[in-house]
């Protein structure tokens, strides 16, 4: 194809394709879905684009290489995920997908050290197994697994309804998972199988059970609270709010107060660490990490460990300044 005459300072198509290191298809395809739009056209119809849009694209070129989404990048550039909080969950998702990579490797490896060719094709069949397993069968090998730690029959019977769907909230949405999320459904049921989880897990919700059935806590209105706070605390995250901020210390203020009144009780550092296990926003390596996998697994719940998260911070920072004798 002929040169294309192009404005001062734009560049064609092609020539954001040499200077960003792709292909002429792939920035026409950013310019297909939104992404990277051209800022005019010539005469004939040819993309130009500036120095800002193709800034553009090599950043989303490097995150496309770190394994960013389409949809994750899209909310980066347009401000509605922190760059910190993305980067996070990436993080998490990396390292699981290296976790399951690295048992991939160990069955290998043991099935190429396997003196006997039935017990070679065997660790291979385990791993065929782990990989190609029914969707379905994992789901309901969890939603069991979950449901045995959670002590749901321990709860009043308005509570019943609320946990179950809490556990749904586990499982992926329908459709095909991704690399990540395939990793952390497997970390997930690996986890599931031990019983050092199951014991810590069941002691996290020990307060829970204890505070829920001793004051009678209403499940619609104690569930709706904290979708509520959450919801705030997911704007406070996308405008970077710190813990000692107005913003997340009048959602802890709210949500607090709510429980306060429930029990009773004043607001002291006491009840504050009352709340923290009741709410579960805290807990054992092993406990954190299950919810962290929760959140690959189903994206939508993304924003509810680190909406837990800040809201943990927001009341440590709460009962330092009650045991100084401050209040805000």
């Amino acid at each position: 194809m002929a040169d294309v005459p192009v404005q001062s300072g734009t560049y064609s198509i092609g020539e954001v394709a040499k200077i960003t290191g792709t292909t002429v298809k792939t920035v026409r395809y950013y310019d297909q879905i939104g992404l990277v739009k051209p800022v005019t056209h010539t005469e004939g119809g040819h993309r130009l684009y500036t120095t800002e849009e193709i800034w553009r694209l090599e950043l989303i070129l490097t995150l496309r290489y770190l394994s960013f989404g389409i949809e994750d990048i899209r909310k980066i550039i347009s401000g509605e995920i922190p760059v910190s909080t993305a980067l996070d969950w990436q993080i998490e998702a990396l390292s699981t997908q290296q976790h399951m990579i690295s048992n991939m490797i160990s069955i290998l490896q043991r099935a190429k050290e396997s003196d006997h060719g039935e017990e070679s094709l065997r660790h291979i069949r385990q791993l065929v197994e782990s990989v190609h397993i029914s969707t379905e069968e994992r789901k309901k090998f969890i939603l069991n697994k979950i449901q045995e730690s959670m002590f749901i029959d321990q709860f009043p019977p308005d509570w019943h309804e609320s946990l179950v769907q809490s556990v749904i909230g586990v499982l992926p949405k329908e459709g095909k998972l991704t690399s990540g999320q395939s990793a952390a459904w497997t970390e997930l049921e690996e986890m599931l199988n031990s019983a050092e989880f199951h014991q810590e897990f069941r002691e996290s919700m020990g307060v829970f059970i204890k505070v829920v059935n001793q004051y009678l806590i209403d499940a619609e209105k104690w569930t709706n609270k904290m979708f509520d706070s959450f919801e705030r605390l997911s704007v406070a995250i996308q405008n970077r709010e710190s813990p000692d901020s107005q913003a997340v210390q009048e959602v802890v203020d709210d949500y607090v107060a709510e429980f306060a009144d429930m029990l009773q009780a004043p607001v002291t550092p006491e009840l504050l660490r009352l709340f923290i296990g009741v709410a579960r926003i805290s807990g054992t390596n092993r406990v954190r990490r299950f919810w962290e996998l929760r959140s690959i697994v189903n994206p939508d719940m993304r924003f509810l460990i680190h909406t837990k998260n800040l809201m943990y911070q927001g009341i440590q920072w709460k009962i330092a300044q009650l045991e100084a004798g401050e209040t805000r």
